[in-house]
């Protein structure tokens, strides 16, 4: 199945958005970790 070029481009474009937004959230998540474990260290300590 052959999609003409604008089309293929924009699905990539929304494939790599996709992939962009979900690397954001991964990396918020740890970051939120990250500071969770800091904060409790801090706390025991």
């Amino acid at each position: 199945m052959r999609f003409p070029a604008g089309t293929r481009r924009l699905l990539w474009h929304n494939a790599s958005h996709r992939l962009a937004r979900y690397y954001e959230r991964r990396v918020t998540v740890i970051e939120a970790a990250f500071d969770l474990t800091d904060a409790i260290i801090t706390v025991r300590a």
